[in-house]
């Protein structure tokens, strides 16, 4: 239905990924960290954090990933990449297969609607004798338009596939399959009663074994939720009013292959936001909050019968409040954050470098660590004490890992003293004991605004990533105490 929605999720993927992952750490029986809070003359700090570990058993084959945001008054740059390969063992039958889908799209507000283009492929291929798959789609141009107003979209574009399934001996053509999907469609549509809020409408060709589609899809977003008896009207029209429309281009590609030596997967994704991250994260936040105190329902196209979710959680809405303090207390300034992860035998190690923040009105760097301190103590006061990652998975407790202390580096132009001295390392509960001298004034630049659903995971990141690694010291301080 809509290409942006499908390609910024799967951007957010990645981000989202990373953070899944970082709970191995504390299951580990060794593990190493260390956690460095640079100051700036500016008012800023950031964070930068290592965890290394070694876990239990060796898992074959490895795991690379990373993310780069770069952040400025008025966009936001982003590009991550993971790469996946396990080994094939003597007891596995591989069976030889390739799988690429590639894609690009550009949208960008027309008043209070949104245009999308884009275009993407996809090649299949592999298999075993008698039964194999050789399939190229390749849709060169899509155009879509999403009308707030009266909640339609409406797409066009074309379609060009060739190719051909092979089972158990039988061969058939993808041109001859597309007439016969095209139908079924339309079939289902008319029996599903869809039609009247879904219009297709396609002309097609075949010429050289290529199977050419032209299509025009209109969809009555309304129409299809009233069929469900979901009256969402409203509730669209006011969601997408909290976020600002702005400019935006994503890039992805994905890769998975497998032979007889193994299996491989990569992942890459680029991108901009033309927007500005401290507003955008203050819309977002708007409409989190406003999604759950409104959204009761699964809302799925073409399914009679709604279906009920759970009320959010206690914690699920503790998050939202916590995002929310966070836009309030502090701004995200002009820098680079990064997250690199890589795993391969036993061993696993995180990286991150959180971007430059500052505490708003701040006039010196001491009062961006205060609100710092204060602000984790406030979160680790909401979070629970052990966390399950599902019925079978082993109980985390933060406060079981090793006590860390926090390296403090100081950027240009600027001193950190503890009790008249230049300190290594601190506890955090020390941070608000520390002298901070700027010896060359700089002027703070005021930050601007952002969007998109890959600034979602971006949030997540800052507030996640760098208050969840100092609460874990802050713990782990006081169950050594």
């Amino acid at each position: 239905m809509n290409y942006l929605m499908l390609g910024k999720i799967v951007a957010c993927s990645l981000i989202a990924l990373l953070l899944a992952i970082t709970p191995l750490i504390t299951i580990s029986e060794e593990i190493s960290q260390y956690i460095t809070l640079e100051v700036y003359a500016d008012g800023c700090v950031s964070v930068t954090a290592r965890l290394e570990t070694v876990q239990n058993t060796s898992i074959p084959g490895y795991l690379l990933a990373n993310a780069t945001m770069m952040v400025e008054s008025s966009r936001v740059a982003y590009e991550g990449f993971l790469e996946f390969y396990q080994p094939a063992t003597v007891s596995q039958s591989t069976t030889p297969f390739y799988l690429s889908i590639e894609g690009s799209i550009e949208t960008h507000p027309i008043g209070e609607n949104i245009a999308s283009t884009g275009w993407i492929k996809f090649i299949a291929r592999g298999g075993k004798p008698g039964n194999t798959v050789d399939i190229s789609v390749n849709a060169p141009r899509v155009n879509s338009t999403y009308y707030t107003g009266n909640q339609t979209i409406i797409t066009s574009g074309r379609v060009e596939a060739s190719g051909y399934i092979e089972s158990s001996g039988q061969r058939m053509d993808i041109s001859v399959l597309i007439p016969m999907l095209l139908f079924q469609i339309q079939s289902y549509l008319s029996m599903s009663n869809t039609s009247r809020y879904v219009k297709l409408e396609t002309s097609q060709s075949i010429s050289g074994g290529v199977a050419v589609v032209d299509f025009n899809v209109t969809v009555d977003l309304t129409g299809l939720y009233s069929i469900q008896g979901i009256n969402m009207s409203s509730t669209l029209i006011n969601a997408t009013n909290m976020v600002k429309l702005h400019p935006s281009q994503l890039y992805l590609k994905l890769i998975v292959s497998s032979n007889s030596t193994g299996t491989s997967a990569s992942l890459v994704i680029r991108g901009v936001e033309e927007v500005n991250v401290n507003e955008y994260l203050v819309q977002l936040a708007k409409l989190y909050e406003y999604y759950l105190n409104t959204t009761s329902q699964i809302l799925t196209p073409f399914i009679t019968q709604p279906q009920a979710t759970p009320s959010p959680s206690i914690a699920t809405l503790n998050a939202s409040r916590l995002v929310n303090r966070f836009n309030e207390l502090f701004e995200i300034k002009d820098s680079v954050s990064t997250i690199k992860l890589s795993a391969t035998g036993n061993k696993v190690e995180l990286e991150y470098k959180s971007p430059k923040i500052i505490k708003k009105g701040a006039t010196s760097p001491k009062e961006t660590l205060i609100a710092l301190y204060d602000y984790v103590k406030e979160v680790n006061s909401t979070i629970p004490q052990e966390i399950s990652l599902g019925p079978k998975a082993p109980i985390i407790k933060p406060s079981t890992i090793t006590p860390a202390k926090i390296k403090i580096q100081s950027g240009q132009g600027v001193k950190v003293y503890l009790n008249g001295e230049t300190p290594g390392e601190i506890l955090f509960d020390d941070l608000p004991n520390l002298e901070v001298v700027v010896e060359t004034p700089t002027t703070t630049q005021a930050t601007t605004p952002t969007s998109g659903y890959m600034l979602i995971a971006i949030g997540a990141v800052v507030v996640a990533a760098v208050v969840s690694i100092l609460i874990l010291v802050l713990r782990a301080r006081r169950h050594r105490l």
